[in-house]
C-alpha cells in the first residue's frame, strides 16, 4: 500500500488472539493460567465469606472480573494505561480478599 513500514498501532479485536500474537503460546498459556488461578482464588474467597456481611462485594468483584474476561473476546484493551490500571486494581482486590481469609 505504499507504506515504508507496518503500522504498530493495529491490534486484534480479541484479547486472547492479541496475547497469542504478542507473546506466543507460552505467554498466552501463562496469561490463561494466571486467569484461572485468579478465578479459583476469587471463588474460594466468596465461598469462605458467604455468611459474612461482605459477601455481596466479593460477588460484585467476581462479576467485574467475569465481565472483563468476557469483554476480552471482542476487544483488546490491556495496552492502554487506564484500562490496564483498572484490571490490576480488580486483581489486587481479589488477591486481598483471598489473603484476608
Amino acid at each position: 500500500m505504499g507504506s515504508a513500514r507496518w503500522s504498530t498501532n493495529i491490534h486484534a479485536n480479541n484479547t486472547y488472539i492479541e496475547w497469542l500474537a504478542d507473546t506466543g503460546i507460552v505467554g498466552l498459556c501463562t496469561f490463561l493460567l494466571m486467569s484461572l488461578m485468579l478465578v479459583r482464588m476469587s471463588g474460594l474467597s466468596l465461598r469462605a465469606r458467604l455468611g459474612d456481611s461482605l459477601w455481596p462485594w466479593h460477588l460484585a468483584l467476581i462479576g467485574s472480573l467475569a465481565a472483563w474476561y468476557i469483554h476480552g473476546f471482542v476487544d483488546f484493551f490491556y495496552e492502554f494505561t487506564s484500562a490496564s490500571t483498572a484490571f490490576w486494581l480488580l486483581v489486587g482486590l481479589a488477591v486481598s480478599a483471598w489473603c484476608s481469609n
